[in-house]
């Protein structure tokens, strides 16, 4: 539930619609809500956890449609397609209400892994083509 305030003091966005319900309230929100990049943030997250094994190094782009606010302490189920062009998905709200919309996430896709050339054939590659990999890897 405080994770607005929390985000606020992480991201200095101290707008008042995120912290303080009278204001939210009185600009017709009924309650603080949630930021979009803090949305958009754990939207990302919970499609590498579905697609990406939950490393966020796979994350290359990441591009969303805000469609509803979030409030605090919501639960927010998360459909993922694979696609040519990468991940699309839709985060939705309680309700079943789409709360983001045209989700795209770009993952890279590891072939094999590092350890797989690090281990090729019982011996190890050259330190620097194991560098090389995890670099291209990250970079991606």
């Amino acid at each position: 539930p405080d994770q607005s305030s929390r985000y606020a003091d992480a991201s200095r966005d101290r707008n008042p619609i995120h912290l303080d319900p009278e204001f939210a309230r009185k600009a017709g929100l009924g309650d603080v809500i949630l930021h979009g990049l803090c949305t958009m943030a754990m939207s990302g997250r919970s499609v590498l956890e579905l697609v990406g094994d939950g490393d966020p190094r796979r994350l290359t782009r990441l591009s969303v449609r805000f469609s509803k606010p979030v409030r605090n302490g919501s639960t927010l189920p998360t459909r993922a397609w694979r696609t040519e062009g990468g991940v699309k998905f839709t985060i939705l709200d309680e309700s079943g209400e789409p709360v983001i919309t045209h989700g795209l996430a770009e993952i890279t896709i590891f072939h094999r892994r590092l350890t797989d050339y690090c281990s090729w054939k019982n011996r190890i590659p050259p330190m620097s083509y194991c560098c090389y990999m995890e670099n291209r890897v990250i970079a991606r």
